[in-house]
């Protein structure tokens, strides 16, 4: 059983967008398949927006994922936005893990 959900739901308003919900464990357990359903997005779409919401676990590695996307959007001919709806407990591990800024990720 995952411990995670991700959600695809395309933007009504512009077809060429559309927004993932990342729920759960992100965690390297699972980053296998959490990158190959954001992968299977990120080809239907241009613009994508990547929410994180009621997440339980985040860890260094798909923190890593997802910065790793963002700098490769220009080499990849899409744009991304990183949104994060987090617990402040999540918030304060992710800042003493050494990312002060996360609001700032898109940056």
């Amino acid at each position: 059983m995952d411990n995670y959900s991700i959600s695809m739901i395309p933007n009504q308003e512009m077809e060429s967008s559309g927004l993932l919900e990342l729920k759960g464990e992100l965690s390297i357990q699972y980053i296998y398949e959490i990158k190959d359903q954001i992968e299977k997005a990120i080809a239907k779409f241009v613009s994508v927006e990547i929410l994180l919401t009621d997440v339980s676990i985040i860890d260094l590695a798909m923190m890593q994922y997802l910065l790793s996307l963002k700098k490769s959007e220009k080499s990849l001919g899409k744009s991304f936005q990183i949104s994060f709806d987090i617990d402040e407990d999540i918030n304060e591990l992710l800042q003493h893990a050494g990312f002060k800024n996360i609001e700032n990720i898109n940056e």
